[in-house]
């Protein structure tokens, strides 16, 4: 038996002419989103991941920068590289 994931109705396997339950969220013909909204799923976790990625970056360019600065801090406090 299969349980739709939208209004709950019950199906039988054979009736769907399925040998095995599928995997993941499964919908009945009546509930079954169209293929645009699947469509625009797939875009939006692309864009999700594209995202973070770029996060990601962001966050290891602002330690770089942090561990530059730190670096020329300790230069300074030890009066190398000055000039006179």
């Amino acid at each position: 038996m299969l349980l739709c994931e939208g209004c709950e109705d019950e199906v039988h396997l054979a009736c769907r002419s399925l040998a095995a339950v599928p995997g993941g969220d499964w919908f009945c013909r009546k509930c079954q989103p169209p293929a645009s909204a699947k469509a625009a799923a797939r875009v939006l976790a692309v864009l999700a991941a594209t995202e973070q990625v770029h996060e990601d970056d962001t966050e290891r360019k602002k330690e770089v920068e942090n561990a530059r600065r730190s670096d020329d801090d300790e230069e300074d406090d030890t009066g190398e590289d000055q000039v006179s």
